[in-house]
């Protein structure tokens, strides 16, 4: 194809190679790399490298239907990868830090090796089950917020590369009742923060049991009620259960600070664990680890 934008194709086994040469701007260029993604897509192709060492320039339009054409592809099961990024294109995808999610490796004949490679999964760090999506790129490795096909947790990584197959976990949410707004936010610290948003009932109180059993032993963590929207008798009582009921070496408390004098006084019975500020919680785990313990494992396919 002629025009502002050149593009040529190439089979190599089952992955599309398409040579981009010119500009990818608003207007026809997006258009004809769009219409060449599409026509892919509907000839079942799912692995497609763009070769972008002759794309002169590249506008916000061309960054924008390059990242749409990844999503498309990664929920059909599918991936698309770059290699030889050069001058203003490669800066453009570093400003925009697309070169992070991307994978762009410095020659096709590295792109082509990468898709052959084994995927590499994160293992939950609440059930120790296979999370999605995979990271395909092992070289610049790119993280997308995972979720765990078996209990449905959804969890942050960092996106340093792995060390001796672990990776460094750095956020929980599970919902609790199938709202985004009802749920428990895990921080792993250290010490880790356990925030209960929405209800704590006896439902909801076997997500805070089930994350405080996945925390790395010995278990230091601030379980904090303060954006609670209600606290029922029986998730005080499973709490304070939980609570008195830590191993040996363990130390959890709970921060009351947000929650109004009405609503502290029915929680009476959790005195002996429970603080008015985060900060005076915090006081009480005493000395803690300066950098996390809580790693997620990798799997690979």
């Amino acid at each position: 194809m002629t025009g502002p934008i050149e593009i040529s194709e190439e089979i190599f086994g089952d992955v599309a190679v398409l040579h981009l040469k010119g500009r990818l701007t608003i207007g026809d260029p997006c258009e004809l790399f769009n219409g060449c993604i599409s026509r892919l897509l509907s000839a079942g192709q799912k692995k497609i490298l763009l070769d972008i060492g002759e794309l002169g320039h590249i506008d916000s339009s061309g960054l924008s239907i390059l990242a749409r054409s990844s999503i498309v592809l990664t929920r059909r099961k599918g991936n698309l990868k770059l290699c030889n990024a050069t001058g203003r294109v490669n800066d453009a995808l570093v400003v925009t830090r697309l070169s992070e999610y991307f994978d762009v490796f410095p020659s096709i004949k590295e792109g082509l090796r990468a898709f052959s490679a084994a995927p590499l999964y994160c293992l939950c760090p609440v059930c120790g089950s296979r999370s999605e999506p995979p990271a395909h790129n092992q070289v610049s490795l790119y993280w997308p917020p995972q979720t765990c096909s078996h209990c449905d947790s959804q969890f942050i990584v960092t996106n340093e590369m792995p060390v001796q197959n672990r990776t460094v976990l750095a956020k929980i949410k599970i919902v609790t009742y199938g709202k985004e707004n009802e749920c428990l936010e895990v921080l792993p610290g250290p010490p880790v923060s356990l925030c209960v948003v929405g209800r704590l009932d006896l439902f909801s109180s076997r997500a805070v049991e089930i994350a405080l059993r996945a925390i790395p032993v010995p278990r230091l963590a601030a379980i904090d009620l303060g954006r609670t929207t209600e606290i029922s008798e029986g998730g005080r009582d499973a709490l304070l259960t939980l609570l008195a009921s830590t191993e040996k070496g363990d130390r959890v408390v709970v921060s009351l600070e947000g929650l109004s004098p009405d609503r502290l006084s029915p929680l009476s019975n959790l005195s002996k664990f429970s603080h008015l500020t985060k900060s005076a919680a915090f006081g009480a785990l005493g000395p803690v680890p300066k950098k996390s313990t809580w790693l997620v494992s990798i799997d690979r396919a």
